[in-house]
């Protein structure tokens, strides 16, 4: 796995191609398709916030009708494979890269690779990013809307200002972070009441090793690769490690004790009150809403400040929301060409993608930036994007909208120092299992961190009960 730090190296010394800039009221060249149908979740652009204007603005910029359903979003998925078993398949759809895995196999997809290929847009994102995306059959068949995100440390500034610590760079430094913020009163109320740490255990194996890496460091609980071939994670040497050291943090007292029930939900709201020191969370946006938060939450002394992984972690990129072009439509480069290719223009497509349309979403500032105008469904909060989140963005265009600081930092300290994931291209055992899989790693992990089981007993449980799910048929699927 590369790190994403060689990409923002790699933005630096490409040049930029756009596609739309410069272009008139309607396309230069005549489309070979007249309407586009597009089935999207609600990442992207909500009628009632002007979707009918930002088609409209497609139209001018590619002389195609833009034709947008967008189900719900907790029947999204559900929705998306009744419409693609019943024929009725949109020209273009959203899911996430596991559904389009099967997808791509069952040939309800093309094959992007001669589009991606022949698009001056594609010049501008460094090729690692999509590669990420590559099936075993050596073929990309979805292509993503932006970088997935991660998480990164957030720690209460304040609390170590008071105890005389400084961000921790180390494990043992973080250990002693640990045992001061649960022991040594930081929040001065005179009451033992505080963690040092906090993390969710819920949801899937992913989310799982998203939100713990300054514990785990070099271990993964799920599947990954080694020289290029799939391991079970949870099976290797520095595993054993990681549970070793949440077995010990568990038997201190210095990690919340409710991890193994805590939601995301409530992570951040023991972290906003002041009941927690130190958690991991998304950055981007997040690191404004959380600093915004915890002050409203603790009081205006609350500082919270993103941190680098200590020595011997990495975050991580999950695998983003992916498109996929129908098999089906009539003319899928010219889909791709459009749609995807306008997307990452490094210009007019890509703004509006972007920031959405002028004098609707945003209007222009004397300085020449961008000013975001109030939502339209919403006028108390201001407009953020249309579907491309700017710091997530693919290439480097230049993001045209002040950011706070909050933000631009712990993107900054995530974008340097993250690994991306690599995309689980399993089969009939490996999607039949991987849910069970999930939940005994969860109950291994749960019974030797109280010391339940010594880490030895726990991982030999877990070996054996493995093998009852065919765990190495799932390795030879993901191997091909």
């Amino acid at each position: 796995m590369r790190k994403l730090a060689f990409i923002l190296i790699f933005f630096v010394m490409i040049p930029f191609f756009s596609f739309a800039e410069g272009q008139a009221d309607g396309p230069a060249i005549k489309p070979t398709i007249s309407v586009i149908k597009a089935t999207m979740d609600t990442t992207f652009i909500k009628p009632e916030d002007r979707q009918d204007a930002v088609c409209a603005e497609f139209k001018k910029l590619t002389g195609i009708t833009l034709q947008v359903i967008q189900p719900v979003h907790a029947q999204y998925e559900e929705k998306l494979q009744i419409m693609i078993s019943s024929g009725e398949i949109p020209d273009i759809f959203e899911t996430n890269p596991t559904k389009a895995t099967l997808y791509a196999r069952d040939g309800a997809i093309v094959a992007l690779d001669s589009f991606i290929a022949a698009h001056p847009s594609m010049k501008s994102i460094n090729p690692e990013i999509i590669e990420a995306y590559r099936m075993k059959d050596g073929k990309i068949y979805f292509f993503p809307y932006q970088l997935g995100g991660g998480c990164v440390g957030y720690v209460r500034k304040d609390w170590l200002d008071k105890l005389g610590l400084q961000i921790p760079t180390t494990y043992d430094e973080l250990v002693n972070v640990f045992e001061a913020f649960t022991k040594n009163d930081p929040d001065g109320n005179g009451k033992a009441d505080t963690f040092g740490y906090s993390i969710t255990l819920m949801g899937d194996g992913q989310f799982q090793d998203m939100y713990n890496r300054l514990i785990m460091l070099d271990a993964r609980g799920i599947f990954i690769k080694k020289a290029g071939v799939w391991v079970d994670g949870f099976a290797q040497p520095e595993m054993r490690a990681a549970m070793g050291r949440w077995q010990d943090l568990y038997k201190r007292g210095v990690i919340d004790t409710e991890i193994f029930t805590n939601n995301t939900s409530m992570m951040r709201e023991k972290f906003f009150q002041g009941r927690v020191g130190l958690f991991e969370y998304w950055s981007g946006s997040w690191g404004f809403k959380i600093q915004r938060d915890t002050k409203i939450g603790s009081g205006d002394q609350a500082v919270v400040v993103p941190m680098a992984p200590i020595k011997g972690a990495r975050y991580l990129n999950r695998l983003a929301p992916v498109l996929c072009i129908s098999s089906k439509a009539k003319d899928p480069k010219a889909v791709f060409d459009n749609f995807i290719g306008l997307m990452y223009d490094s210009g007019r497509g890509q703004n509006l993608f972007t920031y959405g349309v002028e004098g609707i979403h945003w209007k222009r500032s004397p300085d020449g930036m961008m000013q975001m105008l109030p939502v339209p469904s919403n006028p108390k909060i201001v407009w953020a994007k249309t579907y491309i989140e700017p710091v997530f963005r693919l290439n480097n265009m230049k993001i045209s909208v002040p950011l706070d600081r909050e933000t631009l930092t712990s993107v900054e300290i995530w974008r340097a120092n993250s690994d991306t994931m690599p995309l689980e291209d399993g089969d009939v055992v490996f999607n039949r299992n991987i849910g069970q899989l999930h939940t005994l790693r969860l109950e291994i992990f749960s019974k030797i961190t109280k010391g339940e089981l010594s880490v030895d007993a726990g991982l030999k449980q877990y070996m054996d009960r493995s093998k009852n799910l065919n765990v190495e048929t799932m390795i030879k699927e993901l191997n091909g």
